[in-house]
């Protein structure tokens, strides 16, 4: 158990204004016990996209060569690698550097230095996506973008293929082979991805030429070769065949409307989501209408009882266009490694949920944000210190269902969350009960009024030297054993930051209070409210 009191910036108008709320809001999770998922794509993915070992560096006139050797991945054009372990040329170790050109054993890239002699060395390369190598800031995410997608992550963007310099049709199945120039496609993620294919000129291979909607599908990739399905325009085999002419756009495909299925890509060191339908050749960034730029990042709970009931937290990080932050929330019980939570309990699957406040972006300008769990619970206030009278102060709680003496269960999951924003989510208040996979699932997803079910009232409640706690309950088909996670009170009975212990199953835990923003409402839309967190 612990807590972590932190600050969140309440902007997206710039990159390390976006950082400072969406990346901190992570690392409450990371602190309190909860752990990354895995899943590719996500700004908290633990792993990378690929490695190779370095053999040689070179840098001359400001640009750096690497040589390589074992790449478990293709490198392409725009994507970030770090470099690390390098003995000789020690000074390249922790630098991220963009690729602008490859082969199948080159890398090259600007990079300010004096000119380095062609030498060997050793180290190691790793394709990487996160916060360290993000530059951009959230494009808008309104009720034209697809919040409850589902990914299909293709790697590293690639516009355009080196020349081909063999072709080979066996069985409707056509090889294109690039050489040692390579290609760029992911090894991974790519199959089943179209490829418009250009500029052939050998007679025996013109019919590559007219794409079929979407490309011609990818059947299989090595690092020099493409293999496309071409039976929708079924012939005979044709011998391998030297050329010298053509090329490959990939093809790349989504929608705008909600729950749409649409590629994403990294480029630049940022993730982008396609939102209209088979497109070549446009640059990650370069307009809004075909990419968006997107931050998400999926956490599990990591306690003992995830053995049998396993949480899946999504956090998509957007903007509104007034730059103020909007993040969305998905829950569920598996992910598909890439980005997509797959048993989703309505979370986010008929309209956007955003815990997103009305208040306005406030720049640099950092408020105090509170947050408190273990590897089994999460609670957090965000924006608590923003005390303007729009305050974008919400509240979210995660927690395990309890026994009759208070001790966790891996029977359900509660959640609710209080934001102060509701035209994408349907109210201001959210709940939903979670059960475990092999009982249930999920119970009804709740907005609007009464979503968080507590006692309210309309006037202080101090009486004879003491004051009630007022409990949150759960109801999952009955109502359940009162949240140890949240409370709420009247607002007149407690004050702004004030502590307050109670006694709750024999226990006595100490709360954080908030009467602002969101949470003068909490459970109702009545004002005068407060609501508080578990503070230990």
């Amino acid at each position: 158990m612990a807590i972590f009191v932190t600050t969140l910036t309440y902007d997206s108008s710039t990159n390390p204004n976006h950082k400072g709320w969406a990346q901190n809001f992570g690392i409450a999770f990371s602190t309190l016990g909860w752990v990354s998922s895995g899943d590719q794509g996500a700004i908290n993915y633990n792993g990378n996209y690929g490695t190779a070992s370095i053999s040689n560096v070179a840098i001359t006139s400001n640009v750096l060569t690497l040589t390589f050797t074992s790449p478990t991945n293709s490198f392409a054009n725009g994507q970030v690698v770090l470099l690390s372990g390098l003995t000789t040329n020690t000074f390249l170790n922790g630098q991220y550097i963009t690729v602008t050109g490859f082969t199948t054993t080159t890398v090259t890239a600007n990079f300010t230095h004096t000119n380095v002699v062609s030498v060997a060395d050793t180290g190691t390369m790793t394709i990487s996506y996160g916060w360290l190598t993000s530059t951009g800031t959230p494009d808008i995410t309104a009720a034209t973008f697809p919040v409850n997608h589902t990914f299909r992550f293709r790697g590293a963007y690639v516009a355009v293929t080196p020349t081909f310099t063999n072709l080979q049709t066996t069985n409707n199945l056509t090889t294109i082979s690039f050489g040692t120039a390579g290609h760029g496609l992911d090894l991974n993620r790519t199959v089943n991805q179209g490829l418009n294919i250009s500029g052939v000129v050998n007679a025996s291979f013109t019919f590559l030429n007219t794409n079929p909607t979407g490309g011609w599908p990818i059947f299989s990739l090595t690092a020099s070769t493409i293999v496309i399905n071409t039976g929708s325009s079924p012939r005979a085999d044709i011998a391998s065949t030297a050329v010298s002419a053509g090329t490959g756009n990939p093809v790349y495909s989504g929608a705008s409307a909600q729950g749409s299925i649409c590629d994403t890509a990294l480029y630049s060191g940022d993730l982008y989501i396609a939102i209209t339908s088979n497109f070549t050749n446009v640059t990650p960034g370069t307009n809004t209408a075909d990419w968006k730029r997107i931050f998400f990042d999926i956490w599990t709970s990591n306690d003992t009882l995830s053995s049998t009931n396993k949480l899946y937290a999504k956090f998509l990080y957007g903007t509104n266009s007034s730059f103020l932050p909007q993040p969305y929330f998905y829950f569920g019980s598996s992910t598909d490694g890439l980005g997509n939570i797959t048993t989703n309990y309505n979370w986010g699957t008929t309209t956007p949920v955003a815990m997103t406040p009305s208040s306005t972006a406030t720049s640099t300008a950092e408020w105090e944000s509170d947050f408190s769990g273990a590897s089994g619970r999460f609670a957090g206030i965000l924006w608590r210190g923003y005390s303007a009278s729009t305050s974008p102060t919400s509240l979210i709680s995660i927690e395990r269902s309890h026994d009759n003496s208070g001790n966790d269960t891996d029977a359900y999951w509660s959640i609710f969350v209080q934001a102060n924003y509701s035209s994408l989510g349907g109210g201001l208040n959210f709940s939903q009960i979670i059960y475990k996979p092999s009982v249930g699932g999920a119970g009804p997803f709740e907005t609007g009024v009464g979503a968080i079910h507590t006692i309210n009232t309309s006037q202080g409640q101090a009486y004879n030297n003491s004051i009630p706690v007022l409990p949150v309950f759960p109801l999952a088909g009955y109502v359940g054993n009162p949240s140890t996670n949240v409370i709420s009170m009247r607002g007149t009975d407690t004050g702004e930051g004030a502590l307050v212990t109670t006694t709750l199953y024999g226990n006595q835990i100490p709360f954080l209070m908030s009467e602002r923003g969101a949470l003068t409402n909490f459970g109702t839309t009545s004002s005068g409210c407060a609501a508080g967190i578990r503070w230990n």
